[in-house]
């Protein structure tokens, strides 16, 4: 009796459980979120039946609303007396948003019988009635029961538009993987364009949270091409491991000290992206992370780390109290290489005896205090990097035998362009190539010097922010 009781209640987990319950939906649908779209559209697309189906989501519009819809026995059988279903709808999403003995929510249609009659992926409710459906058009505001019921290989799609918050999305469950991680990305006309600058959709948390944690802290989620402002505690990004953030903006206005990105756990890459928070740290970076190509300037505090092995490379970190932060015995071997580090009060700042960074092939130019420790670490390693017009260049630092001290001949450092002159490039250094970063565009090469024994990479043409 006892085990027939067992097999009973874990019968009725796995038939409610949320994972199994949406795990029918493609892995390879997308998502179209715009501001002229509904939250009532379905707002997703599989290309189920090529050469057939139409992704109805593309459009602002539902494709089909009906309000009298019914299932069989099973709930996986759709009906409408009125009709108007296509062969074309299939692999389109369903938003069912009401009806008696439904249970809400994202659809697909699997197959196509009659104008009357169509078959969903999974059971909406057996034998329901009178319930109230959206076929394609694409969703308006980002809520967190979309997110949460995104399968691994899903892409959302934001199309250029402001899209502001109205309640937290914190995902927990949902969860990409390796080889298909949730891709979560804008665009300006065209689906993969790639936009720069303000052609980026904004996404406006305010208060609210943009949260994800997936599950286990495992996210493997993927985001390009954004803008978010937030004044929210937990940071404009909130990022657990295995997140990717590309090309995207985020800008923390708080009063308070709130970071722009937040790496809540590590294995997580930023990649030429722009960051700030005027009174926090602007990325807070986490064990086994990497901060790559981005700009970051106007914080108090640049990149605050904390854990072991963080990569920061080839980034531009302007006008902030601290350009680089480190603070915790426990932690060690962090890379900081090919970047330029600019009118900062104290471009390199270790409160505590870190041990094991190598520090080399930066521009360290106009701060107060180039670098600083609290007391010098032998196992730390500096050399090859440029010392230019500091106040004071290192406190319990040693420069290394192979330090500079010219002038970087900054194209316009007052106004984000950090081309260099001809003293570096003579050096090997590369520098940032012609380009406004205000524009979003900004080379690697921030500070790469090839010389013998320096471990290096030749960067031709470069990788940008856009």
């Amino acid at each position: 009796m006892k085990i027939n009781k067992i097999i009973i209640i874990l019968s009725v987990v796995l038939f409610f459980s949320p994972i199994l319950a949406r795990a029918a939906i493609a892995d390879n649908t997308v998502w179209e979120f715009r501001a002229t779209g509904s939250n009532n559209n379905g707002g997703g697309f599989y290309n189920r039946n090529p050469g057939t189906s139409v992704d109805y989501s593309q459009q602002d519009a539902a494709q089909l609303n009906l309000t009298n819809l019914a299932t069989n026995g099973a709930g996986t059988g759709l009906s409408s007396v009125t009709g108007g279903f296509t062969a074309a709808m299939v692999g389109n999403i369903i938003n069912i948003t009401a009806g008696t003995g439904f249970t809400p929510g994202w659809y697909e249609i699997t197959a196509y019988a009659d104008t009357n009659n169509v078959t969903i992926d999974r059971s909406a409710g057996a034998s329901a009635s009178s319930g109230t459906g959206y076929i394609g058009g694409a969703r308006a505001v980002p809520t967190d029961a979309f997110f949460e019921q995104l399968t691994a290989g899903n892409i959302v799609y934001f199309k250029i538009g402001t899209y502001t918050l109205t309640e937290n999305i914190i995902t927990a469950s949902t969860v990409g993987t390796a080889a298909d991680p949730v891709v979560v990305e804008g665009y300006n006309s065209t689906r993969g364009d790639n936009p720069t600058g303000d052609n980026r959709p904004t996404i406006v948390a305010s208060t609210y949270d943009w949260r994800f944690v997936g599950s286990g802290n495992n996210t493997y989620m993927t985001f390009r091409n954004l803008i978010v402002t937030s004044i929210n505690s937990n940071g404009a990004f909130y990022l657990y491991a295995y997140a990717t953030v590309e090309n995207c903006k985020a800008i923390q206005s708080s009063a308070s000290a709130y970071n722009a990105f937040y790496i809540a756990s590590g294995f997580v890459k930023i990649i030429n992206s722009e960051a700030v928070s005027t009174n926090g740290n602007a990325i807070d970076a986490r064990g086994y992370s990497e901060i790559i190509g981005c700009y970051i300037h106007d914080s108090s505090v640049g990149i605050y780390t904390y854990g072991s092995v963080i990569l920061i490379l080839h980034n531009i970190i302007d006008t902030c109290t601290t350009g680089i932060y480190g603070g915790d015995t426990n932690y060690f071997n962090k890379a900081v290489m090919n970047n330029t580090i600019y009118n900062c009060t104290t471009g390199i700042s270790v409160t505590v005896a870190e041990r094991g960074w190598l520090v080399a092939n930066n521009i360290i130019d106009s701060c107060t205090t180039g670098a600083s420790w609290s007391s010098e670490v032998k196992n730390s390693w500096w050399d090859y990097n440029n010392w230019h017009n500091n106040g004071t260049d290192v406190s319990n630092v040693t420069k290394g035998d192979n330090a500079l001290a010219l002038d970087p001949q900054f194209t316009d450092a007052a106004n984000g362009d950090f081309s260099i002159g001809t003293n570096l490039k003579a050096q090997g250094f590369l520098g940032v190539f012609p380009g406004s970063l205000s524009t979003g565009y900004l080379d690697v090469g921030a500070a790469q010097r090839q010389e013998p024994g320096i471990p290096g990479i030749k960067i031709k043409g470069g990788v940008k922010i856009k």
